[in-house]
């Protein structure tokens, strides 16, 4: 897991969370990482990304003030069960993708 902060947003609305480190701007792979926490400070809104809706990009603009949505990643916002899903030996059936969840068996 790494947790990063967003505290400066566009002029658009949109804060950037990276999915690299601040050494080098390699981004994090599946081996390393198997989800990022974004914290935008002034929304005080958390958003668990797992590290595969990083494919192909290492950030990813997040909107959390926007009414109509606009981040195709607002579906990331406050979904804990990114925590637990898909670990072994926990019970747990992943529902994250079909956003209702993770229910424990």
């Amino acid at each position: 897991m790494q947790l990063k902060s967003a505290y400066a947003g566009s002029k658009e609305g949109g804060y950037t969370v990276h999915a690299y480190g601040n050494d080098d701007r390699r981004a994090y792979t599946a081996a390393e990482v198997d989800v990022v926490l974004g914290y935008v400070v002034p929304e005080e809104a958390w958003y668990v990304i797992p590290i595969g809706a990083f494919a192909g990009i290492k950030s990813m603009k997040l909107f959390p003030a926007s009414r109509r949505m606009r981040s195709k990643h607002e579906k990331y916002r406050e979904a804990w069960c990114w925590m637990c899903c898909g670990r072994e030996g926990i019970g747990v059936v992943r529902r994250c993708v079909e956003g209702r969840g993770c229910r424990v068996k």
